[in-house]
């Protein structure tokens, strides 16, 4: 057994050399060599005493390997739990720790032509009872409309969700961490009614909540959901086929978490106040069938203010007020639509961004964020006026002109879910879903401090 097996380990070595010093057909005589001799070692019985004598070795080379090693291998956590770096702690003395409260608005479409986008707004209660695990309540009150007659439906919902915090669960938790993010799953009852009719449903939904912290313990959030209602939410007169209705929504909102403020940085950055005017177009189905994009020239004015959180991120809120044209008639003239608004926007600074600079002489910033507003169309006879939850987006360009005063010119997109009268008069569907898109071209000034 011991002439077997050294001459087994004698050829396997040798072998192994001539892999590399010996020429090519010499090689591929070798590696069949070690091929064969590479099945009798399996074959062998090896003792006891060799074996730990092996497993020695082994240990004794892994832990020279250790030594020598100082830095971080991820390697050596791959058969391990999952590494997470070093956490803040987190505090949970007493029932009111880690818990949160937040007032929000929401732009909803049910998912049938017989209803017009709605709009609700609501109040939310929360606790995180770890750092990625958290509960949630909400009820919500709002309106949208019957298309078939235009009627005004009323409703309202109770839901409670379980969210999940990725961002903590896979870079630790971090009370003042700027951006976080978590998936959200829920259930929830619903009911609405109008003009004697009256439906209730079962709801489940799924989303994921984004939140920037603005201020110490406040939480600017958008929250985008998909949501199934069972059949009762389908009351209007096209009733519902199917035994079940899909919602898509989008929540937007601020919040307060009564720990994290307690963590909160300081924030040096500047706050900033602003005005803006400009000229503004309709391009919407409407318009563009009656006069055109370009005659529905108007007006668009806003007046407002904000915080930079980064040397180029920054948030903002403004009230506005537009005004522009939107159908004429022979021997009566035009017809106007005004919008009365509260913005509440983003401004990212991708030449700060990329530069890793601030303060500089001009800055280039995508602008986006949710606009609630009402909205009045005259007519003739069919004058009517909305509430709207819309989304707006655009690109200020902005030069610093002297001491925090600045000057800036923004293009910018409005755009605006409504239902109106069908003018084609179908016999089905009265009402039909319509979008004002706003386009108007802005001129403002800012002043920093």
């Amino acid at each position: 057994m011991n002439r077997l097996l050294a001459y087994t380990l004698v050829s396997f070595l040798l072998s192994s050399f001539s892999l590399v010093a010996a020429p090519a057909h010499l090689r591929m005589m070798a590696a069949d060599t070690v091929d064969t001799a590479q099945k009798l070692y399996d074959d062998l019985q090896i003792p006891d005493s060799l074996a730990a004598a092996l497993d020695s070795a082994f240990a004794d080379t892994t832990s020279v390997t250790k030594e020598r090693d100082k830095g971080f291998d991820a390697t050596r956590f791959s058969m391990m739990k999952r590494f997470r770096p070093k956490n803040v702690p987190f505090i949970s003395e007493k029932f009111l720790d880690n818990t949160f409260y937040s007032v929000h608005a929401k732009s909803f479409k049910l998912g049938s032509i017989d209803y017009s986008f709605g709009s609700m707004g609501g109040v939310s209660a929360g606790k995180w009872i770890t750092p990625f695990h958290a509960v949630r309540a909400n009820i919500d009150f709002g309106s949208w409309y019957d298309n078939f007659n235009g009627s005004r439906i009323y409703g309202g919902e109770f839901t409670a969700d379980y969210l999940f915090n990725f961002v903590s669960y896979l870079d630790g938790y971090r009370p003042n961490r700027l951006f976080e993010a978590s998936v959200l799953a829920g259930l929830g009852y619903a009911g609405n009614g109008y003009a004697g009719r009256f439906g209730n449903a079962f709801t489940a939904h799924i989303g994921i909540n984004l939140f920037i912290r603005f201020l110490p313990g406040v939480e600017l959030f958008f929250e985008p959901r998909v949501s199934l209602y069972s059949n009762g939410m389908a009351i209007s007169k096209g009733g519902n086929w199917r035994s079940w209705l899909a919602a898509f929504q989008g929540d937007f909102g601020v919040a307060y978490n009564i720990s994290t403020g307690k963590y909160a940085k300081k924030n040096t950055y500047p706050w900033f106040v602003f005005t803006q005017t400009g000229m503004q177009f309709q391009n919407s189905a409407i318009v563009r069938n009656h006069i055109g994009t370009f005659r529905s020239l108007g007006w668009d004015i806003s007046l407002g203010g904000g915080k930079y959180l980064t040397r180029y991120l920054a948030m903002r809120a403004s009230l506005g007020y537009g005004h522009s044209k939107w159908v004429e008639y022979p021997g009566i003239g035009p017809k106007y639509t005004d919008y009365y608004s509260f913005r509440l926007e983003a401004l990212l600074d991708l030449i700060s961004m990329i530069s890793g600079k601030e303060d500089l002489f001009v800055s280039a910033s995508v602008v986006l964020g949710p606009e609630i507003g009402f909205m009045y169309k005259d007519d003739v006879v069919n004058s009517f006026s909305r509430q709207y939850i819309g989304l707006g987006a655009g690109l200020q360009i902005k030069f610093c002109v002297w001491n925090g005063i600045k000057v800036f010119t923004e293009p910018r997109f409005i755009l605006v879910p409504y239902s109106a009268l069908n003018h084609t008069m179908d016999i089905i569907n009265d009402y039909r879903n319509y979008y004002d898109g706003l386009v108007g071209i802005n001129f403002g000034v800012e002043y920093e401090f």
